[in-house]
């Protein structure tokens, strides 16, 4: 990024860096989890990791998932995409890098975590497989608060 806006004769430091994360935020945790699960796969698979796998900062050691994920991914219903992500090993790592899900709790904990690593601004996307009306109501009431 900074060697880009160098190159367009902009100083990076002048640049906004938003970071886009999926949401899901449920009292149930383990729906939340599951209904994330399925996001993660076809985020994974379908559009964000492509290409050179280690220039977008992929541990080496799941290279080899990855390129299952994408192989047996098939826009199937979503709790096969969420049992796909935890057989092969990449929940985890996927939640970790673009997910912000559970109870409000576990949002709030994740949320502030990714603040106190560098986060700065954030844009939220909440999918279908989620309830988008409650997520983000619920999200918007006990969540954002903390970030004040």
């Amino acid at each position: 990024m900074a060697g880009g806006a160098r190159a367009a004769g902009r100083d990076p430091a002048e640049l906004e860096v938003w970071q886009i994360a999926a949401l899901d935020c449920n009292r149930d945790g383990v729906a939340s989890r599951g209904k994330i699960g399925a996001i993660l796969a076809f985020m994974a698979a379908g559009y964000i990791l492509q290409g050179d796998l280690a220039a977008r900062g992929v541990p080496a050691e799941l290279h080899g998932a990855i390129a299952a994920l994408k192989r047996r991914y098939s826009t199937r219903p979503g709790a096969a995409d969420a049992a796909l992500v935890d057989e092969l090993g990449l929940f985890d790592y996927l939640a970790r890098r673009f997910a912000i899900y559970g109870t409000p709790d576990q949002c709030r904990g994740q949320i502030l975590a990714a603040r106190a690593a560098g986060l700065e601004r954030a844009m939220l996307s909440v999918s279908l497989a989620a309830d988008p009306v409650a997520t983000v109501e619920l999200f918007g009431a006990e969540v954002l608060p903390a970030l004040r």
